[in-house]
């Protein structure tokens, strides 16, 4: 009598991994489609063109941004665009500094 053995746990292992690299896969997936078109906020796009300020005495970064004379947007989303614009992790400017201003605003 030969007694056949079902080597089952390599199956069950491998079903495991497989069904965890399909979950991987499809929350990528989700994921990546909703990012994709997550269109609100405040994102620039990296072909946007730019103009660009020189900081003055005085000149806080409130103040540029109020003289942008937009006034379709408030200052406070001005300000948070610019230091995006420009990788400022602070709202401190000094003189002679250039700040880059999003193209959806305009300089007067």
């Amino acid at each position: 009598m030969v007694v056949i053995v079902h080597s089952s746990k390599k199956r069950i292992k491998f079903n495991f991994v497989r069904f965890m690299f399909s979950m991987l896969f499809i929350c990528c997936c989700v994921f990546g489609t909703i990012s994709a078109f997550n269109g609100g906020g405040t994102a620039m796009s990296a072909y946007e063109q730019c103009e660009t300020v020189v900081v003055r005495s005085g000149d806080t970064l409130w103040s540029v941004a109020l003289d942008l004379g937009n006034n379709n947007c408030d200052t406070r989303t001005i300000v948070k665009d610019i230091m995006k614009q420009n990788n400022m992790t602070s709202s401190e400017v000094y003189v002679g500094q250039t700040l880059e201003i999003p193209a959806k605003y305009t300089v007067e």
